[in-house]
């Protein structure tokens, strides 16, 4: 025994050297993977950018329902920014589809009503702290439950009905659960936004800050400003007991799911990144065991405290190995404590069988971070990946001389940072292009100066000869426009300097920009109808490549362009039967938009026009019935099924009359 505690105390100061040299210098080789730093940071930016991280989080870590003044905050990932989840952009949708299913089945959206005329305080608290007129002080009692859960305990002199929701063990009374009255119930609901779990009681005496009081600081996290944050909104005790409770009715568990909001709100963009990066690996290479994102959440915020915010920026992926290998060390010393209550073992409920898996599974992801990359970009949709992977570690050489390896590295990538942005921009994603390019341009600027620098060379100036190397058109002049929005310029008027004959001119009514710089072929064109076939193929073409917000544009314009000309008096009957039956193409189309990223826009915009061209042709009845579907509407979705049903048998029926003798 003695043996094996001597193994594991000499692996755990191996993996802290390794993890601490990581941090030291990026121009390295990782030890355990064999890879170099440059090499994955590079790799895990490009294949995961952060824009394509997406869902809804709260900004806020407290709410106020004003009519009737109640309090309620957010409880699990919901409440920060641990909840975003990286975009599915593969044809199939499939993870998408399976969020889809598995957000039915569990609510996300659950809050803690905070009662506020309760408090929650410690023994110590009481001889200084009176309670407020018309409040009522709990005790905290950690006694006789495990670590991260306690009792509340009234004070003796307290008087109780046979209504109160109390429990009487020998002489102390102890608080259970609150009641959730349907009055309640009905004020804090609201369907996809919000789903009343429980009644909170507020705490504001926690002892969180005695974490910067045990040792010296060592980096910028926590920030004596966020401590004084967190010491203010305090934390909130949730009815939930521990598995091993030997009291389940009285216990309660101590929640800080506002503390979370506030650090997630004090990162910057880089830690960010690194969290969702790492969420997003664990999540697939664990998806069926019982590891969490709270584990996650533990284990970087301690990983924070060893390093400064500022390396984030700098060796973005030395910092994932770091918190990689804490997490794993965490593991394999079967303890993995708490942020902010260190004795709180999260996974001392987990078996051995659960906690030998998780290890073997991150520790090889820590060790072949390239495959498991490789792995997950596949499966979500990013087909370049594995591409980039193979050109990075295989062509990609380095100077033994490490005050210019950074040089070299950046000058044999650039051109593949430009080929990355080519593809997201060809996607549509102008925002995630335009970030990989200044990102590039930022690192370049680290790199240390042999000669005298050009001054007056700007990101601006990098952008245009990034965009003069990319073929498509809409890819440089959306791209441009981009940057002009944010940054005031005129990239965009200089792309387009020697352009002819724009959409625009042939439309009248204005039409969105990113549409009406696009050239069109045909310049006799007497009416709408040759702009509509053009915009529909167009509106294809970008379909294909998976530019949602082309294709959305070209249709939806197309369609203007047909109900426009059958507003128009002269048209025959037989015209506008031709046009009202493109029409219905056109919508289907729209429908297939729709659902590239199982949105209801811009499908759910023409469901009432759609309704109206159904009456005219009852053919169309199942497609609708479809679109009813896809846009929860059940009892319309149950009209035009019955409506293609009667339609079918009403033609079986016709021929058979026909076919009768």
């Amino acid at each position: 025994m003695s043996n094996l505690l001597l193994f594991q105390l000499l692996s755990y100061l191996m993996f802290a050297d390794i993890r601490r040299k990581l941090l030291e210098d990026q121009s390295q080789i990782d030890p355990l993977s064999g890879i170099h730093l440059y090499q994955l940071s590079f790799i895990m930016k490009h294949i995961f950018p952060y824009k394509m991280f997406q869902g809804g989080y709260m900004t806020y870590h407290l709410f106020v329902i004003g009519t009737c003044k109640i309090y309620y905050h957010y409880l699990g990932s919901f409440a920060d920014h641990s909840c975003l989840m990286l975009r599915d952009i593969s044809r199939t949708q499939k993870i998408r589809y399976l969020r889809f299913k598995r957000g039915k089945s569990r609510n996300k959206t659950r809050v803690a009503v905070l009662k506020m005329d309760v408090v929650a305080v410690y023994d110590n608290d009481l001889v200084n702290d009176e309670p407020m007129p018309g409040h009522v002080h709990v005790l905290v009692d950690s006694s006789n439950t495990h670590p991260g859960y306690c009792r509340l305990r009234h004070l003796s002199s307290m008087q109780f009905d046979n209504d109160d929701n109390v429990l009487k063990i020998g002489s102390e009374i102890y608080q259970k659960a609150y009641r959730i009255t349907d009055r309640l119930r009905l004020e804090v609901d609201i369907e996809n936004l919000r789903k009343l779990h429980c009644i909170g009681i507020p705490c504001y005496t926690f002892p969180f800050g005695r974490r910067s009081e045990e040792g010296k600081e060592k980096s910028d996290f926590p920030s004596r400003k966020l401590i004084a944050s967190i010491i203010r909104t305090g934390c909130t005790l949730i009815p939930k007991h521990h598995p091993r409770s030997s009291c389940p009715d009285a216990e309660w568990q101590f929640n800080f799911s506002m503390a979370e909001n506030l650090i997630f709100n004090s990162f910057t963009v880089a830690q960010r990144h690194g969290f969702l990066v790492l969420k997003v690996l664990l999540e697939n290479m664990l998806d069926h065991f019982s590891f969490k994102t709270k584990h996650l959440k533990s284990v970087f915020f301690v990983a924070c405290e060893e390093m400064p915010s500022s390396v984030w920026e700098t060796n973005f992926c030395g910092c994932l190995l770091f918190v990689l290998g804490s997490l794993l060390s965490c593991l394999k010393a079967r303890f993995l404590p708490n942020y902010f209550i260190p004795e709180n073992n999260l996974i001392d409920c987990h078996s051995e069988y659960d906690v030998y898996n998780l290890c073997t599974i991150v520790e090889y992801i820590r060790l072949f971070p390239a495959n498991v990359i490789q792995i997950v970009a596949e499966k979500y949709g990013y087909t370049y990946g594995s591409n980039l992977i193979k050109y990075v570690l295989s062509n990609v050489k380095y100077n033994i001389d490490k005050t210019t390896v950074l040089a070299s590295f950046h000058d044999q990538v650039g051109p593949l940072t430009i080929s990355t942005a080519k593809i997201w921009a060809k996607m549509g994603f102008y925002s995630t292009s335009l970030d990989l390019l200044e990102d590039r341009f930022e690192q370049s600027l680290l790199i240390p100066q042999t000669e005298m620098r050009q001054t007056s060379y700007s990101f601006r100036d990098f952008l245009v000869s990034a965009l003069m190397e990319m073929k498509q058109k809409a890819s440089r002049v959306l791209l441009a426009r981009t940057f002009d929005m944010i940054m005031g310029s005129n990239v965009e008027d200089m792309i387009l300097e020697k352009q002819g004959i724009s959409l625009q001119m042939y439309l009248p009514w204005p039409i969105d920009p990113r549409l009406s710089w696009i050239k069109f072929p045909s310049a006799d064109s007497s009416d709408l109808t040759t702009v509509t076939r053009f915009l529909y193929e167009y509106s294809k073409r970008e379909y294909w490549r998976q530019n949602k917000v082309l294709a959305e544009l070209a249709i939806t314009t197309a369609i203007q362009c047909i109900q426009e000309t059958l507003n128009k008096d002269n048209l025959s009957d037989v015209r506008k039967k031709m046009l009202k039956k493109k029409l219905i193409v056109f919508y289907v189309h729209v429908f297939c938009v729709s659902t590239m990223n199982w949105k209801l826009r811009p499908l759910i915009y023409h469901m009432e026009d759609k309704e109206n061209l159904c009456t005219e042709f009852p053919e169309m009845a199942l497609v609708v019935s479809s679109m009813c579907r896809y846009t929860n509407q059940p009892e319309k979705t149950r009209k035009y099924t019955e409506m293609s049903r009667l339609g079918v048998f009403g033609r079986d029926s016709d021929l058979a009359l026909e076919s009768s003798p």
